[in-house]
């Protein structure tokens, strides 16, 4: 619109009051339309979507490992196999000194190694044998004895017992004569004694048999030896007061003489069989008692223990040996590049001196400092999105593997360090390269959000100007995180599909 200073001149002077309002209208007008301090108003409305808030820091790549070396000893140089530039891996001889002394030492120590060790092997044969040999003559000693006990009284003694075997068994010495049956006389108590010592005796004869068949080359043969000493004394009793009756027998009546003698010598014969299988348990016992003894619930001979025991020793010898030579080497302990060779060969190295720094150039990470305003936000195992300035149109993704936990000062600002890991190929990156970091430190779906600058934020408090029935009405709002693109997660105050309004101030 073009106007004419000439008319609007003429008009001013025709009629100056109306003049100067219409130019105070116009003014305003202008200032309306085209800025000033006019405003802006625009309607939003309310959406659900995904947000992901992010923090943006610059770092340096460093090498994940990187180590100075010496030697634990001092020496003459011998050798050095990875001057300064080479690759190493884990493992790798770097330098040594000269050893030959140590080498001497160990295998002086390997040979006294070898000699305790066949000395090992001798006694474990011999002593497996002597035990084993002990413990089957135990063995055969115990079942020996319940033989002799059952023989002792079932086939010897019982020939005196009527209803043996049985509860009402009793003792009688008596023969038949043509048709007369002599009984000889006996002392009531001595006879009641016995009567009561042959049922026990069956029954110890009885449990006895049954626990034979338990004895075995794995069993446990102590609680087998005392019961056989126990039963053969409770016989050797019984045995006893059978012969106290049978030595009491008098008759005077000299033919039956012989008959006595003969009641006397059968049970004779069954106390020295008693006394026999006592005396060979006892030497069997014995026997197994001064055999190898076996230590422990591994079932090891002790004699073993103590040769296993000096082999331990001379191992330990050779062990040592070997740790010595060690210390006269330099090893690598990662794969990756020398960049400190100081060892020269010929000369005298001290302990402890560093003479070898190595990297690790292709496990690389990437150090950053992040401020104490977004240090909140950050946690161990947040993804990471990495841009290099040497290789602008390459990507790489990372993870936060560690947060240091004392602050940092960086120009008296509190910082945190924290460390990266970097995924995918690394054999490009060098140490000390300028990385730009987004670490992503919340992902939320399907929220509610809206644009941040439509928040009004006073006196610690959120809210938006939201229209309702027509009317603008001012509604209190909880705000989550915070997007990337510029919009804030609403947590509670609106739903999807609510209308605000915002005014921008031009």
């Amino acid at each position: 619109m073009k106007i004419k200073t000439s008319n609007i001149i003429g008009a001013f002077k025709r009629n100056p009051k109306k003049s100067a309002l219409g130019a105070i209208v116009i003014a305003f007008i202008i200032w309306q339309v085209f800025g000033g301090n006019g405003e802006a108003v625009s309607d939003i409305t309310i959406v659900r979507g995904d947000i992901t808030q992010e923090v943006a820091v610059t770092g340096k790549s460093v090498s994940r490992a990187e180590v100075e070396l010496g030697f634990d000893r001092g020496g003459r140089v011998a050798n050095v196999s990875a001057p300064l530039g080479t690759r190493v891996v884990k493992g790798e001889i770097i330098a040594s000194l000269e050893n030959s002394d140590l080498q001497a030492d160990l295998a002086k120590a390997r040979a006294s190694l070898s000699e305790e060790r066949v000395k090992l092997e001798e006694i474990r044969k011999s002593s497996t044998s002597g035990y084993s040999d002990a413990r089957l003559n135990l063995i055969a000693s115990i079942k020996d004895a319940y033989v002799k006990a059952d023989d002792a009284i079932r086939n010897n003694v019982d020939q005196f017992f009527k209803n043996a075997r049985q509860y009402n068994t009793y003792i009688e010495f008596s023969f038949v004569d043509d048709d007369f049956q002599y009984n000889f006389p006996l002392d009531s108590n001595l006879k009641s004694t016995i009567n009561i010592g042959r049922v026990e005796v069956e029954e110890i004869l009885k449990a006895w048999e049954k626990s034979i068949p338990s004895i075995s080359a794995t069993a446990d043969l102590n609680t087998h030896v005392k019961t056989a000493e126990l039963n053969l004394d409770e016989i050797k009793i019984f045995l006893n007061n059978v012969a106290l009756a049978a030595n009491s027998l008098e008759s005077t009546n000299f033919t039956y003489e012989p008959t006595i003698a003969g009641y006397k010598s059968t049970v004779a014969d069954a106390r020295t069989s008693i006394a026999t299988a006592i005396s060979n348990l006892n030497s069997a016992k014995e026997k197994f008692t001064s055999a190898p003894v076996i230590s422990g619930a591994d079932g090891v001979f002790t004699d073993v223990l103590v040769q296993e025991a000096r082999v331990s020793q001379f191992e330990a010898s050779v062990a040592a040996a070997q740790a010595q030579i060690v210390k006269t080497l330099i090893y690598s302990p990662i794969n990756g590049l020398v960049t400190k060779q100081d060892a020269k060969v010929g000369e005298t190295a001290t302990a402890g001196e560093k003479l070898v720094s190595i990297i690790s150039d292709s496990e690389m990470e990437i150090e950053a400092n992040v401020s104490e305003v977004n240090i909140g936000k950050v946690a161990v195992g947040n993804k990471v999105f990495i841009i290099f300035d040497a290789f602008p149109g390459r990507g790489f993704t990372g993870t936060i593997v560690y947060i240091e936990p004392a602050e940092t000062l960086i120009d008296n600002v509190v910082n945190y360090k924290i460390r990266v890991s970097v995924d995918g190929d690394l054999s490009d990156l060098k140490s000390g390269l300028t990385a730009n970091l987004k670490i992503v430190t919340a992902m939320k779906s399907n929220v509610v959000k809206l644009p941040a600058y439509a928040v009004i934020r006073e006196d610690g408090e959120s809210s938006v100007t939201a229209l309702r029935n027509g009317k603008e009405e001012k509604v209190k709002i909880t705000t989550g995180i915070s997007g990337v693109d510029g919009s804030v997660e609403v947590v509670s105050g609106l739903n999807e599909g609510d209308i605000i309004r915002v005014i921008n101030k031009k």
